[in-house]
């Protein structure tokens, strides 16, 4: 499926069709007039948005929440396997319940502004130009980072793009539904493929080797009151594939002069045993596990005082750092995680730094991933925080 989409001329999206299949269809009485979608003029005494003095006009009126009224807030919009066919395709007509769009990558356009004239489909404020899509702005990156391996070059700003681009896609996909929740990693494939073939890395269950130091610091909203969950089909709880529910993002933290977080763990040897053993290593898994060598702290974080102290030494009396930390400040990934916190006095556990991030004028941030012990020296995910000041950004 992964080339019949990327080789399609064009694909035909019945974007406006439900949930229900008996009123799902691609050509429907148009809900509104037509009058209603296209810009109007209007002659009076108006105050430009920037304030100053009052303009007799003519102004120029339309709606500016097309896109995402009519194609990013669908139904369809909403299913995983379509962000898939999406990122995947060169060209798409959507057929909403009002008008045609198309989206290339390229272009946007809707029968409303067929030419951009009036910059209906330009989804920031006064700007000139269209934005794009994270489908198009992933798939123009993929474009660059493969003619910068062709022709030898490669630069940390090229990385920082391409990565942020990665993780923009994973989060929207992470934050879609499946009928089928064993489904979550097959039906991104085609997705991991075209990222691949662009950066000759190895594909961990939703992570990339290279990078592993910073794909490690998803996150949910679990702490924030989301009904988060781990997820019935397996996926390591490393991987952000193993939560369900709530909103999943995959960042990186920001880093002065557009450079890469800085390591501060090495992966040493990754075990991924595909279902069935020797399949695709895009899709179903078996088991996954990651040796890492790191820097081992142990934390105990306190409720009443809602205080964090982290030690150097698993006695718990070596103190590295101590800072209040909500519940919420503890980037917990799952409810049944967040409720064991608040309903303990005292919770311990251990930490690793994964990365860190020079911000400028001595100041900086680390990312510690908070584990729990499983058995021997396994350890299995629990969630992450930031912490770093100035001075204290290692």
């Amino acid at each position: 499926m992964v080339n019949v989409y990327r080789h399609s001329l064009c694909n035909i999206s019945a974007i406006s069709a439900s949930s229900d299949p008996g009123r799902s269809r691609l050509f429907v009485k148009r809900r509104l007039q037509s009058r209603l979608l296209f810009p109007f003029k209007f002659n009076g005494k108006l105050r430009g948005s920037s304030g100053g003095a009052i303009n007799d006009g003519p102004w120029i009126f339309w709606n500016g929440s097309l896109w995402a009224d009519e194609i990013e807030s669908t139904p369809l919009s909403t299913r995983g396997w379509v962000v898939q066919e999406r990122f995947l395709t060169p060209r798409v007509l959507h057929f909403t319940e009002n008008q045609i769009y198309w989206e290339c990558l390229e272009n946007e356009c809707c029968e409303a502004d067929p030419t951009g004239k009036f910059l209906i489909l330009a989804h920031a404020s006064g700007s000139p130009k269209i934005v794009p899509t994270v489908y198009k702005k992933a798939r123009l990156e993929l474009a660059k980072k493969r003619t910068d391996l062709a022709e030898g070059r490669s630069t940390d700003d090229t990385n920082v793009q391409f990565h942020t681009q990665w993780g923009d896609v994973v989060s929207l996909y992470a934050n879609c539904a499946l009928t089928k929740e064993s489904d979550r990693l097959i039906a991104m494939s085609g997705i991991a493929k075209t990222f691949q073939e662009a950066n000759n890395d190895k594909y961990l269950a939703g992570l990339w080797k290279k990078v592993i130091y910073t794909n490690l610091t998803w996150t949910t909203n679990a702490s924030d009151g989301a009904k988060v969950h781990r997820s019935k089909s397996y996926a390591p709880t490393w991987s952000w594939a193993s939560v369900t529910g709530g909103h999943k993002r995959l960042s990186m933290l920001h880093q002065r002069y557009s450079r890469l977080p800085n390591p501060l763990i090495k992966l040493v040897e990754e075990r991924i045993v595909t279902e069935p053993p020797g399949g695709d290593p895009t899709g179903l898994l078996r088991s996954a596990e990651l040796d890492i060598e790191c820097l081992l702290y142990y934390y105990r974080w306190t409720a009443d005082s809602s205080k964090l102290t982290v030690y150097t030494d698993e006695a718990r009396t070596q103190c590295y750092f101590e800072k209040e930390k909500k519940p919420k400040d503890l980037h917990l990934d799952t409810t049944g995680l967040v409720q064991k916190f608040a309903e303990a006095d005292e919770m311990e556990g251990v930490c690793v730094p994964l990365c860190g991030a020079y911000g400028g004028y001595g100041g900086g941030t680390n990312v510690y991933l908070m584990l729990e012990h499983d058995s021997g020296t396994r350890f299995k995910r629990i969630g992450v925080f930031e912490e770093g000041e100035i001075g204290h950004s290692q």
